[in-house]
């Protein structure tokens, strides 16, 4: 290592020599071995290095291959067979290189960032001078290229892009070159990266995409569980705030520290100029400025504790969350808030199925992905559901079958909806444990490395509780409770389906119906239950009089909310329409006729029902002569 640093006035004896830190000219030797760790550190800059990390800089390679050079030093065989793998279906990048990097030498030079950096991270330059940024896998093979203009753009002017003819990944820009024994350092542009680089902190890498996509999680996961500390530094904006508030819960906070870069530089003339990343710390600023944002990093605070000032004022309509798509229940719900619980209950064959279709349909139109365990339908059956509410009328098909006819889903239309929904929905695997602790722990695992925002559990009688007939209503509530907690701390919507009590008679809900102990209902946040209408209920009751008694109830359910602790939707009652072919509830025809995401991006904006709304129309028709 002594070597391989070229580490001077080195004492064997007392395993001290000059720091190999470039930056820090060391007169009095501050760099100590400690045999134990098989690692260098100088106490005088904070200059850390094993031999991982002598090899990777000094012989400008990857991890792998500092591996390789480590077990042929040692003497030891071990086959890298690994380096250089490739997926066949995977179409990979071939860039085309100039002979020489003269533009992006002169244009990254202006950035403070060294050609001896560009070569580090291996930055090359296509044929029109542009800068290609190389990201390799673990296995070293180049995956993807992104292109980025060798000088400032202007506003509007595209900037960068990836290369054609090739696939894209959310691998992390210089991944192979990363020391997992060593704090991770990940930053959100490939600019920054280089400019860590350049103050000395190598293990570092960048997102794709911008702090908009968090896929590099999913993508990385087994890669960003070795590290015990990480450090992320985002952009000096409300994104890069919010970005640190979804990524660092799910990298897991206990190891996470975040890296504040200073809101403004004052110049020369006293002018206040906006630092907005970690590069333009280093551009106004210099290297030390940017060392000590990293050296100093904040470490996160205890999850479960904060102070009564910091609180943030509190108003509904700032919280996340996703509508329904029904206007009147819209209306009075608002929203189903992320960190809210939601309690289902309803009858056999009341619609329980075809609301939590919905609701995940509706989740991911919106932007949050949706994880669904089902102790009654098959992982097949539960699709089936939600293909028909996604394909909607206008993606089925009407067939004459041995028994009469019936709908199903067109071949192509199917085929778009598995596109378009790759990795926003997730089902709990069958014939997997239904222990509590186990759909806990899968539900944590989807949220924190999948990005799920909306959880489902249907339903409460199909969950193992672990125990007998005395505890069961106890252990009911203790898991309500946990779902609960589990809401709010992952600031997710949770969904659990509970049966109703029997009942003597086929009637409306109250929330004493519910299955098991009222702490259920009581420690939820909402209570819906949901009423099959009859042919009896929708004639309703006329007295004596010639006055109605009980009024004829319209729809094909009675959606009623029990309880309602967001606002004042407790105790109403919204009629929801039910559609044989689609599967889907609707409130009117345009509702019914909505196109979801998969259709809209297929050109589609149509608002044909080809096999339209007798339900709706049966009303409607009772409503002008009745």
């Amino acid at each position: 290592m002594v070597e391989l640093l070229g580490i001077t006035n080195w004492n064997p004896s007392r395993r001290v020599g000059c720091c190999p830190n470039p930056e820090h000219i060391d007169k009095n030797p501050s760099c100590s071995y400690n045999p134990k760790t098989y690692s260098f550190h100088c106490f005088a800059c904070g200059f850390t290095c094993d031999i991982i990390d002598a090899y990777i800089t000094s012989k400008k390679c990857t991890f792998l291959e500092a591996c390789e050079m480590l077990f042929d030093e040692a003497g030891i065989q071990y086959s890298f067979a690994e380096r250089g793998t490739k997926d066949r279906a995977y179409k990979y990048p071939k860039p085309k290189y100039a002979d020489n990097k003269e533009e992006v030498y002169k244009y990254w030079r202006k950035r403070k960032i060294s050609p001896k950096t560009i070569d580090y991270l291996n930055i090359q330059q296509d044929e029109k001078g542009n800068t290609l940024f190389q990201y390799f896998d673990l296995n070293d093979v180049l995956v993807m290229c992104k292109v980025r203009k060798s000088r400032a753009v202007p506003h509007g002017e595209l900037k960068i892009w990836y290369l054609e003819n090739s696939d894209c990944c959310n691998v992390l820009y210089n991944i192979n070159k990363i020391n997992t024994t060593q704090p991770l350092i990940i930053c959100t542009g490939e600019g920054d990266c280089a400019a860590l680089i350049e103050c000395g902190f190598y293990n570092s890498v960048s997102i794709n995409g911008g702090d908009q996509n968090t896929k590099w999680i999913e993508e990385c996961w087994d890669f960003l569980q070795e590290f015990d500390e990480i450090i992320l530094v985002h952009d000096n904006d409300r994104s890069g705030e919010e970005y640190i508030k979804k990524v660092a819960p799910r990298l897991g906070e206990y190891r996470v520290k975040v890296a504040e870069i200073p809101l403004s530089h004052t110049n020369a003339d006293g002018e206040k100029v906006r630092i907005k990343d970690i590069n333009e710390l280093l551009f106004f600023e210099g290297k030390e400025a940017v060392r000590d944002v990293i050296n100093n990093a904040k470490e996160s605070e205890i999850p479960a504790i904060v102070d009564y000032t910091e609180v943030k004022r509190f108003d509904m309509s700032d919280v996340e969350g996703f509508t329904t798509g029904f206007e009147d229940l819209d209306a009075a719900l608002g929203k189903n808030y992320m960190g809210s619980t939601t309690l289902i209950t309803g009858i056999a064959s009341a619609g329980k199925s075809s609301l939590i279709s919905t609701l995940v349909c509706r989740s991911i139109e919106q932007g949050y992905p949706c994880f669904i365990y089902s102790g009654e339908l098959s992982n097949p059956s539960l699709k089936n559901w939600i293909d028909f509410v996604h394909a909607g009328q206008r993606g089925l098909e009407e067939v004459q079958g041995e028994h009469g006819k019936y709908y199903r889903i067109k071949s192509d239309v199917y085929r778009k909806i598995n596109s378009y929904y790759r990795g926003q929905l997730y089902f709990y695997k069958d014939s997997f444990s239904h222990k509590t602790e186990d759909l806990l722990a899968t539900a944590e695992s989807a949220v924190r490395r999948l990005g799920v925002k909306t959880v489902f559990f249907d339903n409460l009688t199909s969950v193992d509780l672990s125990c007998d007939d005395n505890s069961k209503w106890t252990k009911q509530e203790d898991f309500i409770r946990q779902i609960i907690d589990f809401a709010k701390r992952w600031n997710v919507a949770c969904f659990v389906v509970i049966h109703p009590k029997k009942m003597e008679q086929v009637r409306k809900m109250s929330i004493f119906d519910l299955q098991g102990v009222a702490a259920a209902a009581n420690l939820a946040q909402r209570v819906i239950s949901l009423y099959r209408v009859s042919p009896k209920d929708k004639k309703g009751v006329i007295g004596r009089n010639g006055k109605f008694i009980t009024p004829p109830m319209k729809g094909s359910v009675v959606l009623e909310v029990l309880k309602d602790r967001y606002g004042s939707a407790n105790n109403k009652e919204f009629a929801l329409y039910y559609d044989n072919p689609s599967k889907r509830f609707y409130t009117t025809p345009q509702n019914l006729a909505h196109a979801y995401g998969w259709e809209v991006a297929d050109g589609v904006t149509s608002a044909e029902l080809p096999y339209g709304t007798p339900a709706y129309d049966e009303d409607m028709d009772e409503e002008v002569f009745g």
